[in-house]
């Protein structure tokens, strides 16, 4: 491949070269005509990704600086219109199917040919380098769901929706444990006795040690028993409350031993909570 690299271009910095007129004879000119690389999957060396590298570090976007509203940059109303009109028409790939956006049988089975042999980030680990780049990046950003909540009829059309589906629900998943999820817990299982458990623990999830935030720690059942009121109790974080509901039997054991080194429980699972 050969690179420009210190070309300076012909039109650079200059404006109006073209008039109206002559733009819309190329616009024109060029309709219908299918680009040299439609349907192609272009590979490049990697020496010639390397270099591609180079030469655009230090590259600033086009937009950066520009703002719109809210600090942001925006596109004009012309070219909003412009972008709307040549949209027009056009189905999404996702028309007309009910519930949660689904593919056929052959579209699934046409994307899983396409993407076979395809192990691009297979393996691949992010540097702590850039993962500190990111962080940088996203520091002071405000998580787009902060302090939202979903109203009552949208939760209950989405459970509707997973109910109708079979999604993580019934007797066909494998997760399926005779409806126990649907059972209520003891009238003493309350915000009392929870925040009670919470401080006992430090306020920390028991399993990652991750302290608790903005968002209260869960209060676990270890031994998955939510008829009994006042059973062994346990301060998890949200992933971690998740993560044991799978090797229930390891969970179990090693959430007992813990109490038990702690002098909370003995071997008979009794645990002092008042």
């Amino acid at each position: 491949m050969v690179f420009k690299t210190g070309n300076i271009p012909w039109n650079k910095d200059k404006t109006g070269v073209y008039d109206d007129e002559r733009l819309k004879q190329m616009s024109e000119s060029r309709k219908g005509h299918i680009p040299w690389n439609k349907g192609k999957k272009v590979i490049y060396s990697e020496e010639t990704k390397k270099h591609l590298s180079e030469i655009r570090r230090g590259r600033a976007p086009w937009n950066k600086g520009k703002e719109g509203k809210k600090g942001i940059f925006h596109h004009t109303e012309e070219t909003k219109q412009k972008m709307a009109e040549a949209k027009m028409g056009n189905v999404p790939w996702h028309a007309g199917t009910k519930g949660l956006r689904t593919l056929s049988e052959e579209g699934k089975r046409k994307i899983g040919e396409a993407h076979k042999g395809n192990h691009y980030r297979l393996g691949y680990k992010t540097s702590e380098e850039t993962k500190h780049k990111i962080g940088k990046a996203n520091k002071g950003n405000t998580s787009y769901w902060k302090g939202k909540h979903l109203p009552e009829e949208t939760k209950k059309k989405i459970s509707s929706t997973r109910i109708e589906l079979g999604v993580a629900v019934g007797e066909n998943n494998p997760a399926w444990m005779d409806g126990i999820s649907f059972l209520p817990y003891c009238r003493k299982f309350n915000d009392k006795l929870k925040e009670r458990i919470r401080n006992r623990d430090g306020r920390a999830c028991q399993l990652c040690n991750i302290k608790e935030n903005e968002t209260l720690l869960s209060v676990h059942h270890i031994h998955y028993d939510k008829e009994n009121c006042e059973p062994d109790l346990i301060a998890l974080c949200r992933s971690c409350n998740a993560r044991v509901n799978a090797n229930r039997d390891h969970y179990e054991k090693l959430f007992m031993n813990k109490l038990i080194e702690r002098g909370l429980a003995t071997s008979t699972t009794t645990i002092e909570t008042r």
